[in-house]
């Protein structure tokens, strides 16, 4: 594990526990295939994920939300700390033949250009952002009335093997 992969988050999020999201990488390709078809109809009705739009997806993991969104004719780039889900996340792009730009940063300190995003999303990666950096970041690199989306989707408990196995 390297340390970059290592979630800095609130201490009462996960018990305190540190996080190698590098391990889960696998897992979530196989088993984790991202929100249900219903979340993006949700999306496409408030006007997020039309064609052309530039999407920033903030912790982006595997990329699932970040290829759903350029199927669907947007312009992407998604950031994770984990080197090795950034990793997995271009692989699956190129398996569906799309163009997504994939970069290791955390989403306090991306080195994205000001402005350059109309829609930013963070699914399932919110809550362990450091809030006053991400909250800053987010106002410089969204364009005039671009719009955050943040989402929390609720899983199956760790008790069944591939929910545990998935698990941080």
């Amino acid at each position: 594990m390297i340390e970059q992969d290592r979630a800095p988050h609130d201490s009462s999020i996960d018990a305190g526990r540190s996080i190698d999201w590098g391990q889960t990488s696998t897992v979530y390709v196989e088993h984790r295939p991202g929100p249900p078809e219903s979340f993006y109809w949700m999306l496409r009705a408030m006007g997020i994920g039309t064609v052309g739009q530039r999407i920033h997806d903030m912790g982006t993991g595997t990329g699932a939300l970040a290829r759903r969104f350029a199927r669907q004719g947007c312009n992407v780039t998604g950031i994770d700390i984990s080197a090795e889900q950034i990793e997995a996340a271009p692989q699956l792009a190129e398996r569906e033949r799309l163009a997504v730009e994939f970069k290791v940063a955390p989403a306090e300190g991306t080195g994205l250009a000001d402005q350059s995003f109309d829609i930013i999303t963070a699914c399932q990666s919110w809550l362990y952002f450091k809030k006053p950096a991400v909250c800053g970041g987010v106002k410089r690199l969204l364009a005039p009335s671009g719009r955050l989306v943040t989402a929390d989707l609720g899983w199956l408990p760790p008790v069944e093997g591939i929910a545990r196995g998935s698990e941080g």
